[in-house]
């Protein structure tokens, strides 16, 4: 279960058991945190949460299959009479309930003893298991803390070394994963770290995996690594790792690959220096291969959330990741031609690269963008979602999701070049009045993107509010031709409540048709033009002659007004009436766009909170 969320940083010195700032570090206060948890808890119930391969479903998985393991181990021993003679030898009884202390001092050296020398190994080996198994489900795991401080894994590590019997190996190698499963879920989970030899188990697994042919043997060692890269930290054999994984990747047996993928998955959620190890090394090129090549989903999801794990949170990764050597782009046509998982693994990879990284928050990702313009992907995602026949409402959803993330980084040019490939073309061809109401509401805001920054742009060039009821704008203009406008109107006659208001922001600030109820219709005409005899009181040069300020006193100029108005959509500070004792601001409710505003920034923060919530780590305890 799991009780705290914790971070280990990227310096490796400290854990927050706090949500994570990926850019400092800091403790949030009480207020941000509460902010966060509410766009998290909205990201979890949303109906557009595509899956990401999540690190605690991997240890949840592997918990399960051991589980399963010694459930069926555990039945064994119950019910063949040759166990039920070796516990009747050392009066352990049906229940294994046994004293902390007896066990230390005097059960565990027996069974060690018997599973070292003799013909019983493989009996003590099994008991021993299902002692501890038996103690993690019912005891706290007291009995497995004893056999920590006692050097168990030392000792199975010699047994291991003197045998070339398959069974003490696979017993072994079963103990170890209880062990870890133990060590996961103990209580004294920091105490018991500190007992494992870390080098020692490591270096030990990956002699297994270069020198073993048999299969359950290998997927074994890599499950063993996997835990241990993910509940012992302090690991500090990457360079001796990485060559053996990538050897094996080579491997057609599509289990170990799927395991190989799953235990790289691990190591890019660990460090900052596994990151880099794994992006330097020749790891990511062969999954790029792997991936084009397969259809299987055991191998895809990890590949795929390695890739995002990587990209998603520095600049510097993102550019290691489209650069010349390794471009994962030049994949994307070849799995959106591929199946129904690799198509949304290619649009939300786009849509990652897309978005702002993690711990650079106030990076614009235009030069990322640039890339995907340039690689022609962008033609690709517009036939997904106008191909009526074949893809689903998720991989549509996804596509436009993927559009809306890059049309609210892109510059204006980059926006100007997406509507002129067919973004706004395909979009439109979505506003279908049967279509579920999220589903309308992602795409509606996905076109907002689009036509309000293009006001943002003619307000800031033209020193002037744009009227679109006497001219309408390129991108609005697009919208017309290609029959938006017409399902817009019908959407604003047949759509719900919830959907109509977003309609009803586009058909007015778009193309100057009111269709709002009163209630909702702005207060005062913002840089309305009125006769004045003074000089403007901010720049003194032009004419005062624009009304802006809630107050509605006419002392700036239109230019003045437009630079003051743009303030409320940049986010600078906004200007004051400049008449002695008013002060008074304007009204941001009365602005174009601005009630829209702020579910073009809702919707983001929702996507990006859905991305950065799966990558996060959080420890099991």
């Amino acid at each position: 279960m799991v009780t705290k969320t914790s971070w280990i940083s990227e310096d490796n010195n400290h854990c927050l058991e706090v949500i994570p700032d990926f850019n400092n570090c800091k403790k949030r206060s009480k207020s941000e945190r509460n902010g966060r948890n509410k766009r998290r808890l909205m990201a979890n119930n949303s109906d557009n949460n595509e899956d990401l391969l999540i690190i605690e479903d991997l240890m949840a998985t592997n918990r399960h299959s051991i589980e399963k393991l010694f459930n069926e181990l555990l039945h064994k021993v119950n019910t063949d009479p040759k166990f039920t003679d070796f516990r009747d030898s050392l009066n352990i009884n049906d229940n294994y309930f046994i004293n902390k202390n007896e066990f230390k001092d005097s059960l565990l050296p027996k069974l060690l003893k018997l599973a070292t020398d003799g013909s019983q190994k493989a009996t003590a080996l099994a008991v021993l298991s299902v002692i501890l198994f038996n103690d993690w489900k019912s005891q706290k795991s007291k009995l497995s803390e004893k056999a920590l401080k006692a050097s168990l894994i030392p000792q199975l590590i010699s047994i291991y070394c003197s045998t070339n019997e398959t069974e003490i190996h696979e017993l072994i190698f079963n103990l170890y994963l209880l062990l870890l499963l133990i060590i996961a879920n103990t209580s004294k989970r920091v105490m018991a770290l500190l007992l494992l030899p870390d080098n020692l188990l490591i270096n030990d697994i990956i002699g297994v995996i270069n020198e073993s042919n048999d299969v359950n043997l290998v997927t074994l060692s890599l499950k063993s690594m996997q835990f241990y890269l993910y509940y012992c930290r302090k690991f500090d054999t990457i360079s001796a790792v990485l060559p053996v994984l990538t050897k094996l990747l080579n491997q057609t047996n599509m289990i170990i690959v799927a395991e190989v993928c799953n235990t790289i998955y691990i190591f890019t959620q660990m460090f900052q220096s596994s990151r880099k190890a794994v992006i330097a090394s020749q790891v990511c090129h062969k999954l790029l291969d792997l991936w084009s090549d397969t259809t299987d989903e055991a191998i895809i999801k990890p590949i795929y959330s390695i890739f995002v794990a990587i990209v998603s949170r520095f600049n510097e990764y993102k550019n290691s990741m489209l650069g010349p050597d390794l471009n994962v782009l030049k994949i994307i046509p070849q799995l959106i031609s591929s199946t129904d998982l690799n198509k949304l693994c290619a649009i939300n990879l786009i849509k990652c690269l897309a978005m702002k990284p993690i711990c650079a928050k106030h990076y614009l990702p235009q030069q990322q963008i640039q890339q995907i313009i340039d690689s022609k992907t962008i033609c690709l995602i517009n036939d997904l979602i106008e191909n009526n026949d074949n893809n689903s409402d998720i991989l549509k959803s996804s596509a436009v999701n993927a559009i809306f993330v890059m049309a609210y980084n892109a510059s204006i040019d980059q926006l100007k070049y997406m509507a002129d490939q067919g973004c706004l073309k395909a979009l439109c061809s979505l506003l279908d009045t049967q279509s579920e109401q999220s589903y309308q509401k992602y795409t509606l805001l996905a076109i907002t993107v689009f036509l309000y920054e293009e006001f943002k742009d003619q307000l800031k060039s033209n020193k002037a509010l744009p009227d679109p009821s006497k001219q309408l704008s390129s991108f609005a203009t697009i919208i017309r031709n290609v029959g938006g406008l017409q399902k817009l109107n019908q959407l604003n006659q047949q759509s719900e409540d919830d959907v109509k208001q977003y309609v009803e922001e586009i058909l007015v600030n778009g193309f100057g048709i009111e269709t709002r109820p009163n209630k909702r219709q702005p207060s005062m005409k913002v840089m309305e033009t009125r006769l004045s005899l003074i000089a403007c009181m901010d720049c003194k040069a032009d004419s005062a002659n624009t009304v802006i300020y809630q107050c509605k006193h006419v002392h700036i100029c239109r230019k003045c007004a437009a630079s003051a108005l743009n303030k409320i959509y940049t986010g600078e500070r906004q200007k004051k009436c400049l008449i002695k004792d008013c002060g008074a601001l304007i009204k941001t409710d009365d602005c174009p766009w601005f009630r829209i505003k702020g579910k073009l920034y809702k919707l983001y923060i929702l996507l990006e909170d859905q991305l950065e919530r799966k990558l996060e780590v959080k420890i099991l305890k």
